[in-house]
Order: structure tokens, then C-alpha cells, then sequence
């Protein structure tokens, strides 16, 4: 899976794990309904945008789904190589504050 969900401890602050490729047409379409899924939390504080793969790839239909977090104040930690650098090409670097833990990035909303 090159993305997944999950609750960050006893928090309502969720992590959004993205891994290897988010550039086909499936693993655009599944990140989407992750991200409807996120966006149906009903305590949902924010969510955390964690890049664990530094080799990540990601097209413009990965980004679109991304961007549908900004609303929620969306967070990214740990964003290296080509997300970052999409991030700053788009002007969206702006959007997603960067944070170099997740506690960091969990404590950012409290």
C-alpha cells in the first residue's frame, strides 16, 4: 500500500503516511478515498502529511488530492526530495508547514 491513515496515539490528530509512487491512476484513486475517509473523522484536529519513502514519486493528481487537506491545516513532516520540491514549485510550500518529527508536528496543534 503506498498510503495509509492512522490515529497519532490518543490524539485527534491523524497521520497520513505516503510511501514509494502515487503517480497511476490506482494509487491516485485510493489515496483519494483515504483522503475522503480523513476528511469524515468527526474529531478530526489535523492531520500530518509524513513522507517515509525519501524517493517518493508523486504527479499532479497525488498533489491535487494533498491539496484537499489545506483546509484542515494540513502539516507535513519529514518531507524530503520530490515532494518538498513539488510543494515549492507549486507555491504550495506555504500551505504546509514542514516539521522534522511527528510529536513536532502533533504538538503544532495544541
Amino acid at each position: 500500500m503506498n498510503s495509509y491513515y492512522y490515529k497519532y496515539n490518543d490524539t485527534d490528530v491523524y497521520v497520513l503516511e505516503l510511501k514509494q509512487s502515487l503517480i497511476t491512476t490506482p494509487e491516485v484513486a485510493l489515496l483519494s478515498d483515504q483522503i475522503s475517509e480523513l476528511l469524515n473523522e468527526p474529531n478530526l484536529t489535523g492531520v500530518i502529511i509524513h513522507q517515509t519513502d525519501k524517493d517518493l514519486k508523486i504527479n499532479s493528481g497525488g498533489l491535487g488530492q494533498l491539496i484537499r487537506l489545506v483546509p484542515k491545516k494540513a502539516v507535513t513532516c519529514n518531507s524530503s526530495g520530490k515532494l518538498k520540491r513539488i510543494l515549492i514549485i507549486a507555491k504550495f510550500d506555504r500551505q504546509f508547514k514542514d516539521y522534522h518529527t511527528l510529536e513536532e508536528a502533533v504538538e503544532s496543534y495544541y
